[in-house]
């Protein structure tokens, strides 16, 4: 009876093998095919699209006009109501298991699309995944993601200056000397770990790229541990689903070496929920010209700092004020993140809080981009007025400055 057991759970386990092994295999040469499928020499250019810290590639999808998210660090895929709009079909294959921030794993399942094209250049039926119902993603992405087995498909520059994205194939050695000319090269920056150091200290980390991230930097527990010994920082409870919240600790301010580079006033973040990596985001990119020169084995990184760099507000409430807003799923504003023995905590203010006005209605509560238009506001303001509802009561709070840096 042990060996008939021990047989069983080496067939299962060799069966789960296959299983994933199979899905990567067939995943693999249908994208290699598709590479293939694309012209020697090309260029196509279009105007850099964002949407809040993220770059956004507009695309065609089986003839339907569809905004991607640019994620580096993830395959592509979108939230069941997406693969419904776009009509998009199972593909014959199992499901790929995944793991996702959260150390989650899940089966997602692949769809095919009749067709794609970003401009004038046709991307012939790039695979989608389909994120399960029940993921975080699908109930906060508003819009699909175009990920690293489409994007490394060929080589994509940002000219931030200019705001002009320009797309050319990998076979073209001559174009990418003419994009990259006076760029630093950052070797596998793409897919593989970078260095960065804290200026002026002995401190130093390994991160890795992901424009799915919508923040500067960062951080895992353990480098959270070995920056926390040397840089002040703050820290906040964030909301998380009806009754959890989240620990952030941010580092606000700091300047890093990278790439030969210094980079000044980044912003780096750490949450005590998500899995130890390191992570350069969408918002630290900002501060570049950028190239992603996927290749045959893996991709190169090539930066040269933009211009002139404003940093986002993107943080202003919460540095200014100790708090922060979102729409929650029944549609009301609440506080979502507030600082742990701040004034607002202090004072009696709570996360999932209901905001009912600010500043007596002087503060629109109702337009899109609540996140946004709240930093925007909040710069030049000394103090908030706000009113909340918590079981059924209005209570007033008057905030004042916490931090005018």
């Amino acid at each position: 009876m042990f060996y008939l057991l021990l047989s069983i759970v080496a067939l299962l386990l060799i069966g789960v093998f296959y299983w994933d092994i199979d899905t990567i295999i067939r995943y693999g040469l249908y994208v290699d095919k598709q590479g293939k499928s694309l012209p020697e020499k090309y260029r196509v250019e279009l105007p850099i699209a964002m949407d809040g810290n993220w770059f956004i590639i507009p695309a065609y999808v089986n003839g339907q006009s569809v905004s991607f998210v640019m994620d580096t660090h993830a395959q592509t895929m979108a939230a069941p109501s997406i693969v419904e709009r776009l009509h998009l079909k199972p593909w014959n294959c199992r499901p790929r298991k995944l793991t996702n921030a959260l150390g989650k794993t899940q089966y997602f399942p692949f769809f095919q699309s009749d067709s794609m094209r970003i401009q004038s250049l046709n991307l012939s039926r790039p695979l989608i995944l389909g994120v399960p119902s029940d993921n975080y993603i699908s109930q906060i992405a508003a819009m699909p993601v175009l990920g690293f087995d489409v994007l490394g498909l060929l080589r994509w520059k940002f000219d931030m200056d200019r705001q002009k994205m320009i797309l050319f194939s990998q076979q073209d050695e001559d174009e990418l000397k003419v994009q990259t000319n006076g760029f630093t090269r950052i070797v596998d920056g793409i897919d593989g770990k970078s260095s960065f150091k804290i200026h002026s200290s002995s401190i130093s980390f390994d991160a890795e790229l992901d424009t799915g991230s919508a923040n500067d930097i960062k951080v895992g527990n353990t480098t959270f541990a070995a920056l926390s010994q040397q840089l002040p920082y703050r820290t906040y409870l964030k909301a998380k689903g009806d009754t959890e919240c989240d620990t952030i600790h941010l580092f606000h301010g700091v300047t890093v070496d990278w790439g030969g580079l210094t980079v000044p006033d980044c912003d780096i973040l750490h949450t005590s929920s998500l899995r130890d990596d390191n992570l350069f985001g969408a918002l630290f990119m900002q501060r570049f010209n950028f190239v992603l020169a996927y290749g045959n084995s893996g991709g190169d990184l090539y930066v040269k700092p933009v211009t002139s760099y404003r940093p986002k507000p993107y943080l202003a409430s919460i540095l200014k004020f100790g708090f922060a807003l979102k729409k929650g799923a029944d549609g009301h504003i609440m506080i979502k993140s507030i600082e742990r023995e701040g004034f607002c905590e202090s004072a009696g203010l709570k996360l999932r809080d209901k905001v009912v006005s600010i500043d007596h209605g002087a503060f629109d509560l109702i337009s899109d981009g609540l996140s946004d238009r709240l930093n925007e506001y909040v710069q030049d303001r000394e103090s908030l007025e706000l009113v909340v509802e918590r079981e059924g009561r209005l209570i007033e709070f008057a905030i004042p400055l916490v931090c005018k840096d």
